[in-house]
């Protein structure tokens, strides 16, 4: 399937790897919210109310689910595990690397479907790890080092 103008190749990374160098540039992360137990939180902390996507290929969501599982949060936090298949729609379930055939909250097949029940406008990547709220069915944070610091 091609790209369209708004669907970007997440498979073509030209875009995160300089031209000069051929270093790896990390783009920004789209989703910066915060895990808080301040009384106004819109995300404040709840056994069961968050759900961490990762893809164990990745050092970054590897990163955050080592922190995950280092501060016993298994029993607090879901894991949710993508295959190594990367395309346009970014990371897919296809039941490799301990993944499903599907996401298990929503069916989804490609974690841009995940991105677009956050935000049906959202045209960038489709990262992980992904910090996902339950209640709220939006995309807390895609940063993992924010990730790894709400979670210690």
């Amino acid at each position: 399937m091609a790209p369209s103008a708004t669907s970007k190749d997440h498979s073509d990374l030209s875009d995160i790897v300089s031209k000069d160098s051929g270093a790896f540039k990390r783009p920004t992360a789209a989703f910066r919210s915060w895990i808080s137990s301040a009384p106004d939180s819109l995300f404040p902390p709840a056994k069961d109310r968050y759900v961490l996507y990762i893809n164990r290929g990745c050092p970054w969501a590897h990163r955050a689910n080592l922190v995950r599982s280092l501060k016993g949060l298994e029993d607090v936090i879901q894991l949710v595990t993508m295959g190594s298949s990367l395309g346009s729609e970014g990371w897919a379930y296809d039941g490799s690397l301990g993944s499903g055939e599907r996401d298990p909250l929503y069916g989804f097949t490609t974690h841009k479907q995940l991105y677009m029940k956050a935000d049906p406008s959202y045209a960038g990547r489709y990262t992980v790890p992904t910090l996902w709220d339950k209640q709220r069915e939006t995309i807390v944070s895609n940063e993992s080092s924010e990730i790894i610091r709400m979670l210690y």
